[in-house]
């Protein structure tokens, strides 16, 4: 493959616009340490910032052609306020999902008592078995070593044979999968204790 190490970002925009994946690896070598540090930092050590930027650079191979409008010298500035933007919204969706967490837990451990939380737990756990059961071969294998063995995804990846973010995406389809089926479950259940 030909270098492309001596060619400005301006013409490297102009190559990806061409779909040109040797234009996209150099884009990548470039910016891809400097923008992990930068993550890294926002998410104040975090490992999952790596996966951020891998995302950013996935969606700037997706968006290659909108690149258009960007000038040369933005580039560096576009893939820094991509970053930024990934980790923020990373960040807003964690703090979203854990004040979720904290008030359903508080609301069930004031409105449950122990016999009626056994039942829900109970019924809670034999939907979740089915759902996971009728979720595609490959993400319920992804999604049980994930949960019951609790490898990260780059140990899964490693024992599958497969990258890295093929197993991100299984994990988020599946859990996707089953946070549609069960926020109605969830609903429902907090409905019946109010009754």
């Amino acid at each position: 493959m030909e270098s492309l190490y001596h060619l400005s970002d301006g013409q490297l925009i102009g190559l990806l616009n061409q779909d040109s994946e040797a234009a996209f690896t150099e884009v990548y070598r470039r910016y891809f340490d400097v923008l992990d540090r930068h993550a890294y930092k926002m998410t104040y050590g975090d490992d999952g910032s790596c996966d951020l930027v891998h995302d950013v650079f996935a969606n700037l191979w997706v968006r290659r052609r909108e690149l258009i409008n960007i000038s040369g010298s933005a580039l560096k500035y576009y893939l820094y306020a991509a970053t930024r933007n990934a980790v923020l919204n990373d960040l807003r969706r964690k703090r979203y999902l854990e004040k979720n967490q904290r008030d359903f837990a508080r609301y069930a451990s004031t409105r449950m008592t122990a016999p009626d939380q056994q039942l829900v737990d109970a019924q809670t756990q034999s939907a979740l078995d089915k759902e996971i059961g009728g979720l595609p071969d490959r993400m319920r294998e992804i999604f049980l070593l994930r949960r019951n063995e609790e490898l990260s995804y780059a140990q899964i990846a490693e024992k599958l044979n497969l990258s890295k973010l093929t197993v991100k995406t299984q994990m988020h389809n599946a859990i996707y999968r089953l946070w549609k089926k069960f926020s109605t479950i969830l609903i429902f259940l907090i409905i019946r204790t109010l009754n």
